[in-house]
């Protein structure tokens, strides 16, 4: 199965068009310069192309961007660029006691690197998630990304190159049931590997949950085990940083049914 990401070698004036789910992507590279404009589908799809192609449709926005070295394209897959929230379709209950582990996908982001050396000179997401606030008020909190997920407890069979998966393992310590109504995934902090089939992976991250506390969180050097073989694709963007992982997913469990 190849790859949508990595380096791709264009002669001048040659064009190359990207499907990555309901992204479509036009790069061409002119002399001394790459050419790139895209659109996106209305509906999330999971498809993926990479073909030669002329240029983008005459309707589109066109970016210019001036390089006078390099016929290399570097496309690299990448996670959001801010934290994630994601609700589950209806909420999800861990009995007093038990253990469980969702996963959650999120729209890849992808980029354009080019030059001598390489710089990064475009980026864009593959879908555009809504924005919302996320914190403990107004004031103590952040600008998040909001999706909403399935949440799904098995890894099931569908392979996600369009998207990334993150796994996280949420340990109930208490005796009561615990509600999860949201899960915010510190994205930026997390790098981008791909299992044997193809798909896309963060690390994996474990929630021990107390009530009325912080969970302690443990984000792992790589994605679940049970996901097999992976390697590499993409390193985080920001340097991992205990405090900002932790509020990050302990602040998405503190709703603890009755």
């Amino acid at each position: 199965m190849t790859d949508w990401w990595g380096d791709f070698e264009f002669a001048e004036g040659a064009s190359r068009r990207w499907r990555i789910g309901p992204l479509t992507l036009w790069v061409t590279r002119l002399a001394k310069e790459w050419q790139v404009a895209f659109e996106r589908a209305g509906e999330l799809d999971s498809t993926v192309e990479v073909t030669d192609s002329s240029p983008a449709p005459a309707g589109l926005e066109r970016s210019r961007y001036l390089f006078v070295q390099g016929t290399t394209l570097s496309v690299s897959a990448r996670v959001a660029d801010r934290p994630v929230v994601a609700r589950p379709e209806m909420p999800v209950i861990v009995p007093g006691g038990l253990s469980a582990t969702l996963y959650v996908s999120t729209p890849v982001w992808v980029a354009l690197s080019a030059g001598e050396p390489r710089q990064r000179f475009h980026e864009l997401p593959s879908w555009v998630p809504s924005s919302t606030w996320f914190g403990e008020n107004n004031i103590e909190g952040a600008l998040y990304y909001a999706e909403r997920t399935r949440a799904r407890h098995e890894r099931g069979s569908e392979v996600f190159r369009t998207r990334v998966t993150t796994s996280v393992t949420v340990n109930n310590v208490e005796r009561t049931p615990l509600q999860i109504e949201r899960i915010a995934l510190p994205l930026p902090s997390m790098s981008v590997f791909r299992d044997e089939q193809g798909g896309l992976w963060t690390e994996h991250a474990v929630v021990d949950y107390v009530a009325n506390q912080d969970a302690p969180v443990k984000v792992e050097r790589a994605p679940l085990a049970e996901i097999g073989k992976t390697t590499p694709v993409s390193p985080a963007r920001l340097a991992r940083d205990t405090n900002v992982v932790t509020r990050a997913l302990s602040a998405a469990l503190r709703e603890v049914m009755p």
